[in-house]
């Protein structure tokens, strides 16, 4: 066994019960962690957007993931299994029938988002903001603007907490 495994098996044996049998978080709880996490990688995306050059995967990944924080975190306040896959579309469509009210020009821009962050809607290829194709694909570089995602995590967030306080709180 490599030494790196070794360590790694060391560690997970020598881990506390609590490690194994931690308690449970609530919904509630679970909500508001998933809009910090949101609220947390979109600002995190703001200083890679502002550099020059800027660094555009992973500005697109960052950027994705508050995006996918943030739904998710609309999607546990209305009671709902949270998903554990990316797909930004799948996770819009989930969280406006439970609720989400969001603009029609938002929805195109985070499906063109998720063009680059999930699935390419072209070719199926997943995770290009994350790994190279192994055909020859472009990154388009024209991709929402970071006003845009800034309010739009924002105002999913707002959702989420205001029906997370409604549904969940005291549970």
């Amino acid at each position: 066994m490599r030494f790196a495994k070794i360590i790694a098996e060391q560690m997970r044996t020598s881990m506390p019960p609590f490690y194994d049998q931690g308690p449970v978080v609530s919904t509630y709880d679970m909500t508001r962690l998933l809009s910090i996490f949101a609220k947390q990688y979109i600002a995190a995306s703001e200083a890679l957007r502002d550099r020059d050059p800027p660094l555009t995967q992973p500005w697109i990944q960052v950027s994705g993931h508050a995006v996918e924080c943030s739904l998710k975190s609309f999607i546990c306040a209305s009671g709902q299994t949270v998903p554990k896959h990316h797909d930004l579309v799948d996770l819009l469509d989930l969280a406006q029938q439970n609720g989400l009210v969001i603009e029609d020009n938002d929805t195109m821009m985070l499906v063109y988002l998720n063009h680059q962050y999930s699935r390419d809607l072209h070719t199926s290829t997943r995770y290009k903001a994350r790994y190279p194709s192994d055909k020859w694909e472009m990154i388009d570089v024209t991709i929402p603007p970071q006003d845009f995602l800034l309010r739009i995590v924002h105002d999913i967030c707002s959702q989420a907490g205001a029906t997370n306080d409604q549904q969940n709180r005291g549970r």
